[in-house]
């Protein structure tokens, strides 16, 4: 294999890795959104905006969160992922 071919297998790997890391944090970032849009929707009225357990709730899950994203950074960088590429092969019949 060619220098240049294995150059550009690693850096399509790399990228690849960096692809699917990036959509696995944005979900995992929506879910802890849609949890914080849940719990202030539905106990606002409870417990207030500006009330202390309000707040206790929101780090908390935010934390978590974001510990979740860390490690899975951590666990990104122990795998090697290639993208699937798609091919299409398109029939050609001759003309008359």
């Amino acid at each position: 294999m060619s220098g240049f071919k294995k150059f550009r297998e690693d850096q399509n790997a790399i990228k690849a890795n960096e692809q699917l890391f990036e959509k696995a944090k944005k979900k995992i970032i929506t879910t802890m959104i849609g949890a914080l849009a849940d719990v202030e929707s539905m106990l606002a009225y409870e417990l207030g905006k500006d009330s202390e357990l309000h707040e206790k709730l929101r780090s908390s899950i935010l934390d978590r969160g974001n510990n979740q994203i860390r490690n899975l950074e951590v666990d990104f960088a122990a795998y090697e992922i290639n993208l699937k590429k798609y091919v299409f092969i398109l029939p050609v019949q001759p003309r008359d």
